[in-house]
């Protein structure tokens, strides 16, 4: 396995175990804050890292339900990172009490697409 491919693998799955720790964080406290943003920024850092390896790995991109949906949660992840940071910059009380309501969809269409990765991923290993 090129070692490209592992630290891209890596990469999106430390994005994964971020977004989730983000709801659940959210979850916890009720409201949106500083420590969920830091932990966001890790999950959007890695995401935007983890998808341009793997780009770097295809020969050309193919416009599939994993391409599609990958492409658009991590616009959506890039969209709640700067909702929140408006939020708690401009101490936003109603945007951060929120968060968790609009964050859950966005982590729903993003689960899904790494789901259809590694459902693609073992099927490409095992053909």
């Amino acid at each position: 396995m090129p070692i490209i491919l592992l630290v891209s693998i890596t990469s999106i799955t430390v994005a994964l175990l971020s977004y989730i720790t983000v709801y659940w964080m959210n979850k916890r406290a009720g409201t949106f804050n500083w420590a969920q943003m830091l932990v966001l920024v890790l999950g959007v850092c890695t995401d935007v890292l983890g998808t341009a390896m793997m780009k770097m790995l295809s020969e050309k991109v193919t416009y599939d339900l994993h391409t599609i949906l990958g492409y658009g949660a991590l616009v959506l992840m890039l969209i709640m990172s700067a909702i929140g940071l408006y939020g708690l910059v401009l101490k936003k009380e109603n945007m951060v009490d929120k968060f968790g309501k609009y964050y859950l969809p966005a982590l729903i269409v993003w689960v899904l697409s790494y789901a259809t990765g590694v459902y693609l991923g073992i099927e490409k290993l095992s053909s």
